[in-house]
């Protein structure tokens, strides 16, 4: 239940800075053998009047021992006045350190290693621990990851991002929740409110049978902004054909 209170304070009251538009809550629970091609998307305003973001991912993913997944993504990103454009590879890691439901709290660490297009911005690479507590019918999901990058020649401070995601299962195939996603833009040196920001908003999640062993998930949200330095509107969605 604390767990599920502290994802509630994060959704209600958080203060950090949005990510990229097609960020999505990463869940500590790894299925042995299961392997995955995965999409992810999303489109933003940009505060300031600033135009538009999008950011969209294609992934291919796959458990080779117990608790362990791994996958690599393809990104690409469109900013302000310029068109759709390679924009990173990616190599993400998890590991599941709890067995399911065994504890009050489900376990996992994340490990993702990102080389940009951009070779100024050097080696990025973001870790962290993913909580996740169920009690009855709903699922709260706390995450807190440090993103750093390495052998950059630009100045980009360490950052510290925040997910946070309610679920209420019903049916399965259409469930009713909420998620929040943001960073500190230094995580040791947060800096006046003013300088960071917040989205959240309710989300919707399905899950779909092919038969066999294949499912297709799914989850969607529509996001607001917090404060004036925020992305006023985020759309975002994740889908996962799992086999």
């Amino acid at each position: 239940m604390r767990l599920a209170l502290l994802t509630l304070v994060a959704l209600a009251a958080g203060r950090a800075a949005a990510g990229e538009p097609n960020d999505y809550v990463h869940m500590p629970i790894v299925e042995e053998g299961e392997s995955e091609i995965e999409w992810k998307a999303g489109h933003q305003r940009l505060p300031q009047h600033d135009g538009s973001a999008s950011a969209e991912a294609i992934g291919l993913g796959t458990s080779p021992v117990a608790g362990w997944f791994t996958e690599i993504y393809t990104k690409y990103a469109k900013t302000p006045g310029q068109g759709t454009a390679f924009d990173a590879v990616e190599w993400e890691n998890l590991f599941q350190l709890t067995q399911t439901g065994r504890w009050p709290v489900d376990v996992g660490v994340l490990l993702e290693v990102e080389h940009p297009a951009n070779h100024a911005e050097g080696i990025q690479v973001t870790a962290g621990p993913l909580l996740q507590y169920v009690s009855g019918r709903l699922q709260s999901n706390l995450n807190v990851l440090l993103q750093q990058n390495h052998g950059a020649t630009e100045d980009l401070p360490s950052e510290l991002h925040v997910q946070a995601q309610l679920r209420w299962y019903g049916d399965g195939r259409c469930d009713v929740g909420a998620q929040l996603f943001g960073e500190t833009r230094q995580w040791n040196h947060p800096g006046p409110l003013s300088h960071q920001t917040l989205t959240l908003g309710p989300a919707l999640f399905g899950k779909l049978h092919l038969g066999q062993r294949q499912t297709l998930q799914w989850n969607a949200a529509l996001l607001g902004g917090v404060g004036a330095a925020s992305p006023p509107v985020t759309v975002r969605m994740q889908a996962e054909l799992e086999f």
